[in-house]
């Protein structure tokens, strides 16, 4: 079984803004587990993050996305 893990939501449109949280995973070092939690604003094709504190796994921020979001019982009504 393949593990799907989620390090973004949502990607709310307003006029030619795209907002969605992320996991901002920028960065040059290497062995990287956990990543800062943003808010990613696309605007004309150009993206801005705002980190808003905390920092998170891949796996956590899944686990947290599932349980708000009801994400893995979406996927598997599919």
């Amino acid at each position: 079984m393949t593990s799907n893990l989620k390090t973004s939501y949502g990607n709310h449109i307003e006029r030619n803004c795209t907002v969605s949280i992320t996991l901002d995973k920028r960065t040059s070092r290497k062995d990287v587990k956990v990543h800062p939690l943003s808010i990613c604003f696309t605007i004309n094709h150009k993206r801005w993050y705002h980190h808003v504190g905390g920092s998170y796994s891949e796996k956590n921020f899944s686990e947290i996305y599932k349980d708000i979001f009801g994400w893995e019982e979406r996927i598997s009504r599919t």
